[in-house]
């Protein structure tokens, strides 16, 4: 299990499928952990029966992949806070590693432990502990011709979705480092991914489509999760444990309900929305948009959304805008810091913003990390990837403040 956080968010919710509230509810209040419904009906079942979508949607039974940590366990790298202060962040560089293809998504587990890495031709699965220390982080590594568009890690077990621009969805077993179950087949490339927080199923964006696929793991069967305001292409999909968030291409946000499904808000943007990510508290939305004026010039945005204000007053933050400032989509460190910056710069500008925008603090970045173009941010400690065109960097995050500061 991935956490006791997680495994008592598990036996709440089994206790809850089987008829004992109570119980469910004392455990929820006793450990302080949120209950999610509905997750039953067998924790070593755990929504990953296997199935395929391919041909006539029939349920394609394989053995549930181990529910502990990988049988290589990472080596934990060591916690800290990282906060805006008056001095500068440094992106101390820890591990550099050369890979095959341009890096497309870096993604960290719910713990930390793990970084995926997603390219144009390979898929591999990094021990942070081992990049922090310095050491070969490469616990495995597939080849192939079928780009990564998208990953994630599942919210309870050992498991990693990978989306690719064939349209082919895959799960990954990390312990056994193999795929498990057949392939979910969409119709066109998958261009955003995302479990449900409740585990037992799969969202994906494809290409041209102004649906959500919602694949059910369990069953073996697909379907659709459409508003009938949304009329473009769904671009990303976010999904926590209250809300689902979608991005299409001519600028519509739709936030729905994770629960029921129904649709809480609906914002109309600017700019395509190229980016979306919850805090780890879920408290807050960061938003990414860039498009292409009349002049050819690329202007975009970076803004939050308070999500305990969406079925009210959607307040809309704007942390930054203006021209080739959104092309890396933003994400939220540990300490549910923004971090967003700027693509295809030989002095690569990478920034570090409170949700609220009030203060913004560039972080200067390694040379080993110029031309970056992707970033991931671990939920956990402030350990942040950087990738770009056959490179990918591990950074430890360093809140450098210098004396004179100290002494002011």
């Amino acid at each position: 299990m991935a956490s006791k956080r997680q495994l008592y968010q598990l036996i709440a919710g089994q206790l809850e499928a089987d008829g004992f509230l109570s119980a469910a509810v004392h455990l929820a209040e006793a450990t302080k952990t949120p209950m999610y419904s509905g997750i039953g009906p067998q924790l070593s079942e755990l929504a990953l029966k296997g199935a395929s979508i391919e041909g006539t949607n029939t349920l394609l039974p394989f053995s549930a992949p181990s529910a502990t940590i990988p049988n290589i366990p990472p080596t934990l790298a060591p916690a800290h806070t990282l906060e805006l202060s008056k001095g500068s962040i440094h992106f101390k560089p820890t591990y550099k590693c050369q890979v095959e293809g341009a890096v497309t998504v870096l993604k960290f587990d719910d713990d930390g432990g793990w970084l995926a890495v997603g390219t144009t031709k390979t898929l591999s699965l990094w021990s942070v502990g081992s990049a922090a220390n310095g050491a070969d982080p490469v616990v495995f590594s597939i080849e192939s011709t079928d780009p990564v568009t998208s990953l994630a890690f599942h919210p309870f077990v050992a498991v990693l979705v990978v989306g690719r621009g064939s349209g082919a969805i895959q799960m990954i077993d990390v312990a056994a480092q193999k795929q498990v179950g057949s392939t979910f087949q969409m119709e066109s490339r998958v261009n955003s991914i995302a479990w449900h927080f409740r585990g037992d199923h799969i969202l994906a964006t494809v290409e041209d489509s102004t649906a959500v696929r919602v694949i059910d793991v369990v069953a073996g069967t697909s379907t659709t999760l459409r508003a009938s305001t949304i009329e473009n292409p769904i671009a990303v999909v976010a999904a926590h444990k209250d809300y689902i968030a979608l991005g299409d291409r001519a600028g519509g946000l739709t936030i729905v309900d994770s629960v029921d499904m129904t649709t809480v808000a609906e914002v109309k943007e600017d700019s395509a929305i190229t980016g979306l990510a919850f805090s780890q508290s879920g408290s807050s939305l960061v938003m990414t948009t860039y498009a292409e004026n009349a002049a050819g010039a690329g202007v975009g945005s970076i803004a939050t959304w308070d999500t305990r204000l969406l079925r009210s007053d959607p307040i809309k933050t704007v942390i930054r805008q203006g021209e080739d400032l959104s092309m890396i989509p933003a994400t939220f460190t540990a300490d549910d810091l923004v971090l967003w910056g700027q693509a295809g710069s030989s002095e690569a500008k990478l920034c570090l913003s409170t949700a609220e925008g009030g203060k913004i603090q560039e972080c200067s970045v390694p040379q080993e990390a110029e031309h970056v173009s992707v970033t991931g941010t671990s939920p956990v400690d402030p350990y942040v990837a950087l990738g770009g065109d056959g490179w990918v960097v591990v950074c430890d995050a360093v809140d450098a403040i210098s004396q004179g500061d100290k002494d002011a």
